[in-house]
């Protein structure tokens, strides 16, 4: 296997520009998680994975629960299906609260504290999904009060042992919501068994990749993602390059030759330790910056060939790539292409 050939059946392992999905729930539950930071970006990443939904429809699923965006994995927000998201937090806790233990012992968050602020945020929840701010000054209001500084920690922790989670949104704002409400699926699974399903979800969206790439992907400790790694390698094709061990569907065809433009923090980057195979090292500062912004990208035939931005001008979206090799007029037409398509998505007419 060479490293085109590693980018080129990632593109089909992540249905990029596939059409196969017809749901939203479905293409996050294939990914088994889905960065979502940048909540307008991830919207596309969906969108991009499936038949022809728009972003109206991918918020149409959010605002009815299908699809949940919450801290999971490493941890950052995500987006997972409803039906994944009990055993995914389960799974993901102990080193979400790890990332804790430092701001705890500034703080002085005890165990004691952080229940006081769940009652908090349970009362302002009761009747129904709250804003952010709402929460934040329901958790301000509380008497005696809370260490400043310690409001995102509550609601983080709150995720963290299924209290709340992202509820629909209210005049665009995103909200919280009880999990409870939310959630309908309970799976308190083995450690052992929930971390091998997390492969297996893990290899067969984002396969070919190595152990490394899953550790870094999945937040687990190494002995346990080595584990499930070991559980699962038997139901994958095994490729070997440069030495490392790549997983990866049985029966998996690279893509034919096509461009997409992805969004940023899109899987398809983000989602493995090591991304030589769609990003060279010359190029590689100028997609992910130093503080960790990985920007959108014009992907063609599995590698990254420029960026890409927009803002909206006089109510028209105006598309603004830049180009690494701008001698490429090919590659420009076929960005010209696909930028149709990102129109129609986000329902938007293109300027100039």
């Amino acid at each position: 296997m060479k490293s085109d050939s590693i980018a080129a059946h990632r593109i089909t392992s992540q249905h990029i520009g596939a059409g196969k999905f017809q749901k939203a729930g479905d293409v996050v539950a294939h990914m088994g998680a889905m960065q979502a930071q940048d909540f307008a970006m991830a919207r596309w990443a969906v969108g991009l994975r499936s038949a022809a939904l728009t972003e109206k429809d991918i918020l149409n699923a959010y605002n009815k629960g299908e699809i949940l965006r919450t801290h999971v994995l490493r941890p950052t927000w995500h987006l997972v299906a409803n039906s994944d998201a009990d055993w995914l937090l389960r799974l993901s806790a102990p080193q979400l609260l790890g990332s804790l233990v430092t701001w705890n012992k500034k703080l002085k968050l005890s165990e004691s504290v952080y229940a006081r602020s769940q009652k908090v945020l349970e009362k302002a929840l009761l009747h129904g999904p709250v804003t952010r701010d709402t929460a934040v000054a329901a958790l301000k209001a509380a008497k005696p009060g809370f260490p400043p500084g310690s409001h995102t920690l509550f609601l983080f922790r709150a995720e963290i042992d299924r209290l709340i989670v992202s509820g629909p949104l209210i005049g665009g704002e995103t909200t919280y919501t009880l999990f409870d409400a939310r959630v309908k699926k309970r799976e308190d699974l083995p450690r052992e068994e929930a971390a091998a399903r997390l492969a297996q979800r893990y290899f067969t969206s984002h396969g070919p990749a190595t152990l490394e790439d899953f550790i870094w992907w999945s937040g687990l400790k190494t002995s346990e993602a080595r584990q499930a790694f070991a559980a699962v390698a038997n139901n994958f094709c095994t490729e070997t390059f440069k030495g490392l061990t790549y997983l990866m569907p049985q029966k998996l065809l690279p893509a034919s030759a096509k461009t997409c433009l992805l969004p940023g923090f899109d899987e398809f980057i983000i989602g493995y330790t090591d991304r030589s195979a769609m990003l060279g090292k010359d190029i590689a500062a100028r997609v992910i910056s130093r503080n960790g912004i990985f920007r959108p990208t014009i992907v063609q035939n599995g590698r990254v060939r420029g960026i890409w931005a927009w803002e909206v001008l006089k109510g028209k979206r105006v598309f603004k790539p830049t180009y690494f090799d701008t001698k490429d007029i090919r590659l420009a037409q076929a960005a010209a292409t696909e930028l149709k398509r990102l129109a129609t998505f986000y329902g938007a007419p293109l300027g100039s």
